[in-house]
């Protein structure tokens, strides 16, 4: 299984470098607090958590699709709850036509 989300993931990380090679730019790379750069520290925090939140999401896409796909079909995704809780389970009440559809449309 390909990992296009990780991939994505090292390309996006390419955006916090130059943010930080313009903070060391703009405020120096001596010790000592920066003023005048709240802005970039705020940017970079939101950089940081967008690029991360993406990657969980792509993730979490890939690997559910990766399920659907090599499932036998609706039965096999309601036997095999991922989180393991008894009742309710995530996929019973859904219906095994639903669930029949989606693996379907994932292969």
């Amino acid at each position: 299984m390909s990992n296009n989300a990780f991939t994505a993931f090292r390309q996006s990380c390419q955006d916090i470098n130059r943010l930080v090679k313009l903070h060391t730019r703009v405020g120096g790379d001596a010790p000592g607090r920066r003023f005048g750069l709240e802005v970039l520290n705020k940017s970079a925090i939101v950089l940081i958590t967008a690029i991360w939140e993406a990657y969980c999401e792509d993730l979490a896409s890939e690997a559910v699709k990766h399920i659907v796909t090599h499932a036998k079909g609706a039965e096999a995704l309601q036997q095999r709850s991922l989180l393991q809780r008894s009742p309710p389970q995530p996929f019973i009440s859904l219906g095994t036509q639903f669930l029949n559809t989606v693996v379907r449309a994932g292969r």
